[in-house]
């Protein structure tokens, strides 16, 4: 979702907020949702004996990622990441 579209939703459900707070949002001090990112990713895992995966490719800056989605009926994270055989680099038993 492109920063524009996020600014019109929010606008929509009545969240007043200038493109560039949203912008600083977004791009600075990540720390706080990388933690956050890692611990539903993890809680998620541990919810359901199953998980659904898909993976399609995705370009990021002219580099080719791909967007990995895993979920269950509890929760849904989506992750890019640059090679694309990232679930062998992880360790993830699907």
């Amino acid at each position: 979702m492109t920063q524009g579209k996020l600014l019109e939703f929010l606008e929509d459900i009545g969240i007043s907020i200038s493109a560039g707070y949203l912008s600083n949002l977004l791009i600075k001090n990540q720390t706080e949702f990388e933690s956050e990112k890692s611990e539903i990713y993890a809680s998620g895992l541990e919810s359901s004996p199953w998980q659904h995966f898909d993976q399609t490719g995705a370009r990021v800056g002219g580099v080719n990622y791909t967007t990995n989605v895993v979920c269950n009926p509890l929760y849904t994270i989506y992750l890019i990441h640059i090679y694309p055989n990232w679930v062998l680099n992880t360790g993830l038993e699907l």
